[in-house]
C-alpha cells in the first residue's frame, strides 16, 4: 500500500470534510505513535494529502519501535520533508525534544492471538505507554491526545438494553481471558480523565466498533473481518468458526477518520464518542457471502470448522448491542461508504 496508489487518493477525498478540515491549523506538528498499524497509516496519509491539495504545511511524525519495518512500509514518502520516522517504544519514558500539537496515540494491539498469548504487553502498552504519552504531553502544552478505545469497554448489558449511550454502564469479568485488552482500555479511559483534572491535559476518545481497510492483517489475525477478507484474496474458501448467525457492523477506515476527525477538531476537550457503521448490520454468514459474491471468478465457498475451547477464549462473549451515535452525528459526522463498496477497495488493496 503507497501514498500514491489511486485508490488511497480517492480514500483520502472521502476523508476530507471542510467542517473540521479548516479548523485544523497550518504549520501543525502531529505526532502518531504506532505508526505501522492501519488507522495510524491513513491518519498519516490524510495529513499529508493536506499540505499536498491544500496547503496545510502540517509536519507528520510517524513513532514506531520497528524502524526498519516503517522504512520499508514508507519508502514511497520516506525523503518528504514534511514527514519524519522517530524510533521509540512508548513504554520507555520520552526523550525526544519536540513541540507536538496533537498526540494520536495507536501503540496498541487488538487481535485474539495477542491477547491469548502476550495479554501483559497489551496492558502495558494501554497503561503504562499511555502515561508515558500523556507525561510528555503535559510537559509539551499538547492541544489535544486522541485516544483509540473500543465498545468493549461497556461489557456486558442487561437484557433490556437495545442500544449503548457513552453514559451507559455494563459489567467487565476482569479474570476472562480476553478482559485484559477491554479492561486496559477502561482503564487508559481512566487515565486520559485523570490526566485532564489534574494537569488539563485535553482528550478525545473513541469507542470504535469492528473497523476494517486497507491495511488490516489478514494473516492468522483472528478478526472476523481480517480473516474472511484473507481467504478471499488467497482464494481460499472461507471457513467460519461458528454458524455465522452472530450481527455485525463493520466501519470502513475512511468513516472511522473522519469521525475522528470530527470529535477532535469540532468536539470539545475530553469527549468520548461512540464510533460504528449502524446502518448495515448483516450476520458474519451474509458477509462471508457477500466476500464470496465480489470474486466469482475464484468459485469459492463457505464452510464451518469448530474452534476449540482454547481459542474461543479469545473472543469477547457479550451478546452484540448497537452504540448510539447521536453524540458524533450531532457535530456533522455519518458514516458514508457502504459495505459493499468498502469490501472492493479493501479487495483491490491487497490485490494491487
Amino acid at each position: 500500500m503507497k501514498y500514491s496508489d489511486s485508490y488511497i487518493k480517492m480514500d483520502m477525498q472521502k476523508i476530507y470534510c471542510d467542517d473540521y478540515v479548516s479548523k485544523i491549523e497550518s504549520k501543525s506538528t502531529i505526532l502518531v505513535t504506532g505508526c505501522n498499524g492501519m488507522i495510524a497509516t491513513y491518519l498519516i496519509y490524510f495529513f499529508l494529502f493536506l499540505n499536498d491539495e491544500h496547503k496545510k504545511n502540517i509536519h507528520v511524525i510517524g513513532m514506531t519501535r520497528s524502524p526498519n519495518k516503517t522504512m520499508k512500509k514508507y519508502q514511497d514518502i520516506i525523503d518528504r520533508k514534511d514527514f519524519t520516522i522517530i524510533e521509540h517504544d512508548v513504554n520507555n519514558v520520552f526523550d525526544i525534544d519536540i513541540d507536538i500539537d496533537y498526540i494520536f496515540h495507536f501503540a496498541s494491539n487488538a487481535d485474539p492471538k495477542n491477547i491469548l498469548e502476550r495479554p501483559v504487553d497489551i496492558i502495558r502498552a494501554n497503561t503504562l505507554g499511555l502515561m508515558n504519552v500523556l507525561e510528555y504531553a503535559k510537559e509539551k502544552k499538547i492541544k489535544k491526545i486522541i485516544f483509540p478505545s473500543t465498545r468493549e469497554v461497556y461489557g456486558k448489558m442487561s437484557e433490556n438494553y437495545e442500544e449503548v449511550h457513552e453514559y451507559d454502564l455494563g459489567v467487565l469479568n476482569q479474570l476472562e481471558t480476553r478482559a485484559c485488552y477491554p479492561e486496559s482500555k477502561k482503564m487508559a479511559e481512566c487515565i486520559l480523565n485523570s490526566y485532564y483534572l489534574q494537569y488539563q491535559v485535553p482528550y478525545a476518545i473513541f469507542r470504535i466498533a469492528h473497523s476494517y481497510g486497507p491495511g488490516m492483517p489478514i494473516e492468522k489475525d483472528g478478526r472476523i473481518m481480517s480473516d474472511l477478507v484473507g481467504n478471499v484474496v488467497r482464494g481460499e474458501d472461507i471457513l467460519l468458526n461458528s454458524d455465522g448467525s452472530a450481527i455485525r457492523g463493520f466501519i470502513y477506515l475512511t468513516d472511522m477518520i473522519s469521525g475522528m476527525l470530527y470529535g477532535t477538531f469540532i468536539g470539545l476537550d475530553a469527549e468520548v464518542y461512540n464510533l460504528a457503521n449502524e446502518k448495515e448490520n448483516l450476520s458474519i454468514l451474509e458477509l462471508a457471502k457477500m466476500l464470496v459474491s465480489l470474486q466469482p471468478n475464484k468459485e469459492l465457498k463457505v464452510t464451518y470448522k469448530k474452534i476449540s475451547e482454547k481459542e474461543k477464549e479469545g473472543y469477547t462473549k457479550f451478546k452484540r448491542v448497537r452504540l448510539n451515535m447521536n453524540k458524533l452525528e450531532k457535530l456533522g459526522w455519518s458514516p458514508q461508504v457502504s459495505l459493499i463498496d468498502g469490501l472492493k477497495t479493501t479487495i483491490k488493496s491487497y490485490e494491487s
